[in-house]
């Protein structure tokens, strides 16, 4: 790899604040191939938060739970 690139975490978890602050680059005009790049993410996944801003706000940046809610026995 080329020094100072950073690989891709994909196990890191992103708080609303850090999305935040990347989404706010961009939409400030920075390159999203530049600032997904010195974070360490893809382009499509930072493009997926800009969106995702841009039609919820804030709240779209909130991590959801995985998975469904568990089934409950009803009998």
């Amino acid at each position: 790899w080329f020094a100072g690139v950073k690989t891709f975490d994909r196990s890191k978890e992103w708080t609303p604040e850090e999305k935040l602050k990347l989404v706010s680059l961009v939409l400030a005009g920075k390159s999203i191939s530049i600032v997904a790049v010195s974070a360490g993410i893809s382009n499509g996944l930072l493009c997926q938060w800009v969106q995702k801003y841009k039609t919820m706000g804030y709240n779209g940046l909130v991590n959801k739970k995985r998975g469904g809610s568990p089934v409950e026995n009803v009998l």
